[in-house]
């Protein structure tokens, strides 16, 4: 009968128990060494000649002093559960990585972690074959596949299997990082270049800061340079930069050779003339104006200058698809007069002389000058003398009917006029 199934051995009952002085029987004898034998072939020897046909139930009890496993299909005591939570590779290779493990990986399972250190730093995509079980490719953010830099030489990495891939749960670089806030606190060195790639909005990165407060701050060494490089290639580029040498902020491009807008520590602003000799366009808005200069009292509001010789001429140039004129100080006539002239320089209809005379050219019209006033009986034009005119011409005028406001009496002041080479004398009344 041997183990009850339960647990319990039992002896067979036939001829037991025996009596003494009796004979015992061969059956009863037979049976009870048959059922010594099964009781203990049924039995796990110490040895390991039995093999267990069923899982043993250890009723909450542990397996003590067991050794630690060294094969795919061993039993694995804590101190080896507590130091592999990842399992440990050794691997070469840069971009094509070949790993192996003691005891040998059987095969991937979902979920598997395994950490290794970098021999190399990786130059594009990467896979990880373990063991001989298949390269599977290694990952970022998903199915994102790794670029250079993202796996670092001599740093320890963290892969997962997740039934299709390997996936990177750590990296040194940011060259995949997605995020829609990324928080920095406390003052942050990076010790290479960062790029940000365009999003599809366009707008590759965006600084909001706190009123009052400097949106971004850049800061180079006390004897160099700070500032931002635009551009797409490195002969299309513009830096915006302060200069250490003077402490003036410039935008010039990568060769230094053209500094297009320079702005000196006392404020003054230099735009430099371009190989278009147009240093300055500004494009307003219909109805608008197209620059608005406010200074303050008794101030230049705005100081043109040319650095050029005394007979060269400068000046502002106002223009549209059909029309130029240029208002300066001797543009292309070498004197040192004021003049508003066409782009041709034929019709100069205002001139302005160091003495303060004032030319208005005749135009094809024939009319030099129009005056319109605002409403009757104000004044289209006013002329003024500040001295009485040599030989002073008296009379008695009377005030004409076509002339609002003028008073009849005595007039002594006089505003002489010259027409054509004769001199006439006109009344001054206000």
């Amino acid at each position: 009968m041997s183990f009850s199934g339960t647990g319990t051995f039992n002896i067979n009952s036939a001829g037991q128990p025996v009596v003494a002085g009796t004979t015992i029987t061969a059956t009863a004898f037979n049976a009870l060494t048959a059922d010594l034998a099964t009781g203990l072939s049924t039995c796990i020897t110490k040895d390991g000649q039995q093999t267990v046909t069923a899982n043993i139930p250890f009723a909450n009890f542990r397996l003590t002093g067991v050794g630690a496993g060294t094969s795919g299909t061993d039993a694995a005591t804590v101190a080896q559960v507590q130091g592999s939570a990842s399992a440990l590779v050794t691997v070469t290779g840069t971009d094509t990585l070949t790993g192996s493990m003691t005891p040998a990986l059987t095969t991937y399972a979902t979920g598997n972690q395994f950490a290794f250190v970098a021999a190399n730093t990786n130059t594009t995509a990467v896979t990880l074959n373990i063991d001989g079980l298949g390269a599977k490719a290694i990952t970022r953010d998903g199915s994102t596949a790794l670029v250079a830099g993202d796996i670092t030489s001599g740093k320890a990495q963290l892969v997962v299997y997740d039934g299709t891939r390997f996936q990177l749960l750590n990296s040194p670089s940011f060259t995949n990082l997605k995020a829609t806030t990324l928080a920095v606190s406390g003052a942050t060195t990076l010790s290479s270049n960062v790029t940000i790639a365009t999003p599809a909005s366009g707008v590759a990165l965006t600084v909001t800061g706190q009123s009052g407060a400097n949106i971004a701050s850049f800061q180079a060494t006390a004897t160099s340079d700070a500032g931002i490089i635009f551009g797409i290639t490195s002969s299309q580029q513009w830096n915006l930069r302060t200069t250490y040498s003077d402490g003036s902020f410039r935008l010039y491009d990568q060769t230094r050779v053209a500094y297009p807008l320079i702005v000196s520590t006392a404020g003054n602003v230099t735009i430099a003339a371009p190989a278009s000799n147009v240093a300055l366009t500004v494009t307003g808005v219909t109805a608008n104006n197209v620059a608005n200069f406010l200074g303050a009292a008794s101030n230049s509001i705005v100081s043109i200058q040319s650095t050029a010789a005394a007979s060269v001429g400068v000046g502002v140039e106002a223009k549209n698809s059909v029309q130029t004129w240029q208002f300066g100080l001797g543009v292309g006539i070498g004197d040192s007069s004021w003049y508003l002239h066409d782009a041709t320089r034929i019709a100069q209809p205002l001139r302005v002389t160091t003495s303060g005379n004032v030319t208005i050219a005749a135009p094809s019209s024939g009319r030099t000058l129009t005056a319109t006033g605002t409403a009757a009986g104000t004044a289209a034009l006013r002329l003024d003398t500040t001295a009485t005119n040599a030989g002073t011409q008296t009379a008695t005028w009377t005030a004409p009917t076509n002339k609002p406001g003028a008073a009849a009496g005595v007039v002594s002041q006089w505003i002489p006029i010259d027409l054509d080479g004769t001199t006439y004398y006109i009344p001054a009344w206000t």
